[in-house]
Parts: C-alpha cells; sequence; structure tokens
C-alpha cells in the first residue's frame, strides 16, 4: 500500500452521506462530552448527585437530536434521487 492509497482511505471525499453524518455527530456531541468528562474527573464534579441526571440527558437529547438529522439526511437524498430520475441527462434532447 502506498501513502497515496492510504491518504484516499482517510479522506471524506469517496465516503457515503452516512458516514460524512457520523463524523459530524462525532464532532459536534462526543467530542465536547469527552473535555466534559475530563473536567469533571478533574475537578471532582462527579461527586455532585445532579451530575449523572445531566450527562444522561445529554446522551438522550444528543441521540435525538441525531435520528432527527439522520431523518432529515435520508429525505433530502430521496428527493435527490428522485431528481436525478426526471432530469434528462446532458446532450439529451426532449421530445
Amino acid at each position: 500500500m502506498n501513502i497515496k492509497e492510504i491518504f484516499r482511505n482517510l479522506s471524506m471525499e469517496g465516503k457515503g452521506l452516512y458516514y460524512k453524518l457520523t463524523i459530524v455527530f462525532a464532532l459536534f456531541f462526543l467530542v465536547p462530552l469527552t473535555g466534559f468528562f475530563f473536567f469533571a474527573c478533574r475537578y471532582q464534579l462527579l461527586d455532585d448527585e445532579y451530575i449523572p441526571i445531566f450527562i444522561f440527558a445529554v446522551l438522550v437529547f444528543s441521540l435525538l437530536a441525531f435520528s432527527i438529522v439522520r431523518n432529515i439526511f435520508d429525505n433530502i437524498s430521496s428527493v435527490a434521487k428522485r431528481v436525478a430520475g426526471v432530469v434528462p441527462k446532458e446532450g439529451q434532447v426532449e421530445k
């Protein structure tokens, strides 16, 4: 395996829509949550009785947001496929 092929595999250019959606989900929800856990351990915030409820709420709402965004992506993808079937390809003349 050469270096170009390794970087091509790491590139998001050839990946599908759902792969990109998963990466966006991780960047917007899981990375800040990891930072929160770091500060919670460092400053001993986990001893507070309301922190587990807060973490559970963040995880539930993150999953809900991910579901909503995925549904929107599904709708956009299905509309794009339908439109692609209706629009004539370049070079074809409509009769």
